[in-house]
């Protein structure tokens, strides 16, 4: 498995140390949030930019300076470092031909994600998915796709049908668009209420069945978040029940 950490700092100059620190204790992908609001903006913002709320606005700029980083940190640890952004929301295109300039590994890219979370218009998202994923087809770059995001405002029990769904739909789209088998990132999420009876046994059945309907996937299996309490030995014990599914 490749570990996936996360920068958000709002400064892409703090990002590039913390993403360097984190190669260092082991991340094998850096992924660089955006700053909120950027998936409604439809255009892209260009240069170094210093001042993103909760993340990093996605720039071209942006991602030469943390390629460059990670490529210096790559030849330090003697192993590749692969970087991730985004593409969801508005100008998938132009953010996919972005990536493929810049050498990004991996683009966050949902079918769905501007319909169901942004109330984007679903003829332009559909569009939208489809252009930038034939780019990110061209380019040899992973897709993720949202489906942890939906675990995080969707009942992970009641909805686990449509979370099922929501992979089989971006598989379909991926391949009509070109993407290969190794190049789809469907994403699922360790986030049923621990609280439920056998909730061990249900986040195993449903991760198992994620991995035999996507065998040549690349699944982002992400951990637990929403019923996180400040209860440190409970986080911890959750994280161990996450990894074990994982493994």
């Amino acid at each position: 498995p490749w570990i996936y950490l996360i920068v958000a700092t709002g400064d892409i100059y703090e990002d590039i140390p913390q993403a360097q620190a984190a190669a260092r204790a082991g991340a094998d992908v850096i992924a660089v949030i955006r700053s909120t609001g950027q998936s409604l903006l439809d255009y892209v913002p260009e240069g170094a930019t210093r001042e993103g709320f909760a993340g990093t606005y996605a720039t071209q700029e942006n991602f030469r300076l943390m390629r460059a980083a990670l490529d210096a940190s790559s030849k330090e640890l003697g192993r590749y470092v692969r970087l991730t952004n985004y593409a969801s929301g508005l100008c998938m295109p132009e953010m996919a031909a972005l990536a493929g300039l810049e050498r990004l590994d991996m683009m966050l890219n949902d079918s769905m994600y501007g319909i169901l979370f942004r109330d984007i218009n679903p003829v332009r998202t559909f569009v939208d998915q489809r252009f930038s994923r034939q780019v990110h087809a061209r380019a040899g770059i992973i897709i993720n796709t949202g489906e942890d995001n939906y675990l995080t405002t969707a009942d992970a029990v009641d909805a686990a049908h449509t979370v099922t769904v929501s992979q089989l739909l971006n598989e379909y789209f991926a391949h009509e668009a070109g993407l290969a088998d190794w190049q789809l990132g469907l994403g699922h999420a360790f986030e049923i209420n621990p609280d439920v009876p056998e909730s061990f046994r249900l986040e195993l059945a449903h991760a198992l069945l994620a991995r035999e309907l996507f065998p040549d996937a690349p699944l982002k299996w992400m951990p637990p978040t929403k019923h996180m309490t400040g209860d440190v030995f409970r986080g911890n014990l959750l994280d161990g029940f996450f990894n074990l599914v994982g493994t």
